[in-house]
């Protein structure tokens, strides 16, 4: 990425002029981008890149690109989580982006169709979950609900990469799951029942290896 950086004006020039006239490659400079932008601590350009992608995708009223559009502002916010928090500012502590960070994935997920983009619809469920995971560590939030929801939202996507044979999700996905088991502790099996689908797997039960 340090290779890059020079050409950093350039890039960004292009992404200002795909935002007008090529959308499908705005999209791509922005998922390309990205680690670049969070390297060189450039994460609210990539945040303001977001947001251009959401107008742009609402002025073709198509919803799977409005729902990527968001899907991609989801994660800008969640990228702007890790900046340290701006207490006189308001709505730029950590909770507050990580909420925007959930609603603009819930928009996401309102927009796109499971049927017509699955692996595209379980990724976002697996990025409400790892949101969540987080806003359950924040004081003074329900922890035993978000760790709940998280469950439920990680456990729909592994089995939609599951489905698809997605290796890499796949083990992303029990990583997740492992995590939310160990930051669940003893309220691990009472959240897992609530979810009715049997016993959990033995990888997940015991925590030993797949």
């Amino acid at each position: 990425y340090y290779e890059l950086r020079p050409d950093y004006a350039q890039l960004n020039h292009a992404f200002e002029w795909a935002i007008a006239h090529d959308l499908a490659l705005a999209f791509g400079l922005a998922a390309k981008s990205a680690n670049l932008q969070a390297g060189f601590n450039l994460v609210r350009d990539s945040h303001t890149w977001a947001v251009h992608l959401v107008a742009a995708a609402r002025r073709t009223g198509d919803d799977q690109i409005i729902g990527a559009a968001f899907g991609t502002l989801g994660n800008a916010h969640a990228r702007m989580a890790t900046l340290p928090d701006e207490p006189d500012t308001p709505g730029q502590s950590r909770r507050a982006r990580l909420f925007d960070a959930l609603a603009a994935y819930d928009e996401a997920l309102k927009h796109r169709r499971p049927e017509v983009v699955p692996l595209d619809d379980a990724m976002t469920l697996g990025n409400v979950a790892i949101s969540l995971c987080q806003i359950a560590n924040i004081s003074g939030e329900d922890r035993r609900g978000r760790l709940a929801e998280a469950l439920r939202c990680a456990y729909t996507a592994l089995a939609v990469f599951v489905q698809m044979e997605h290796g890499p999700y796949i083990r992303q996905t029990v990583g997740l799951l492992r995590g939310i088991r160990v930051a669940a502790g003893e309220l691990f099996a009472e959240l897992w029942a609530e979810l009715a689908v049997g016993e959990p797997p033995e990888w997940l039960a015991d925590g030993g290896p797949d």
